[in-house]
C-alpha cells in the first residue's frame, strides 16, 4: 500500500487574479488615499460623560435626601461606563486597522483611568445610599 506523495489533493478553485477574500481591505489603496485611523471621539466623549454624570450625581446626592441621583450615579458609574469603555475599545481597534495617528496623550491609556473614576463615583453613590438607608433606620 504505497501512496503517491507527489500528487497533491486538489485545492478549491478561485477565479484568476483573486488574492484576498471578497470585501477585504486593500491597504495599498488606503495608504495612497491618505486615510488614517484616529481615536474614536464619540465613544470617548460618552465615557467621559459617564464619569461626569456619576460625579455630579454623587455631589447632588450628598446635599439632597433623594435616592434618585445616587441610584443614577451608581447605574451610570458602575454599568454604563463599562459599556462605554467596551464601545470605545471596539471602535479604536477598528480604527487601528488603518494607519493610526493617536492623540498626544494616548486615548487608549486615558480611557481606563476615566473608567476608574466612574467606578469610584459609582462606589461613592452606593456608600451614600447605604448611609441614607442606615440613617432612616436610626431615626
Amino acid at each position: 500500500m504505497s501512496q503517491d506523495l507527489s500528487r497533491r489533493p486538489s485545492s478549491p478553485s478561485r477565479p484568476v487574479g483573486t488574492t484576498r477574500p471578497e470585501g477585504a481591505l486593500d491597504y495599498s489603496v488606503v495608504a495612497r488615499s491618505g486615510a488614517e485611523g484616529r481615536p474614536p471621539l464619540v465613544p470617548f466623549c460618552a465615557l467621559a460623560s459617564c464619569f461626569l454624570l456619576s460625579a455630579i450625581a454623587v455631589l447632588i446626592g450628598k446635599s439632597s435626601n433623594l435616592f434618585i441621583p445616587e441610584i443614577l450615579g451608581f447605574i451610570v458609574g458602575s454599568f454604563l461606563s463599562v459599556v462605554a469603555l467596551a464601545w470605545f475599545i471596539v471602535q479604536d481597534n477598528t480604527n487601528r486597522s488603518l494607519p493610526y495617528r493617536d492623540w498626544r496623550v494616548s486615548a487608549r491609556t486615558l480611557a481606563p483611568w476615566i473608567l476608574l473614576g466612574s467606578w469610584l463615583s459609582g462606589t461613592g453613590s452606593v456608600f451614600l445610599i447605604a448611609l441614607d438607608m442606615s440613617r432612616s433606620f436610626v431615626e
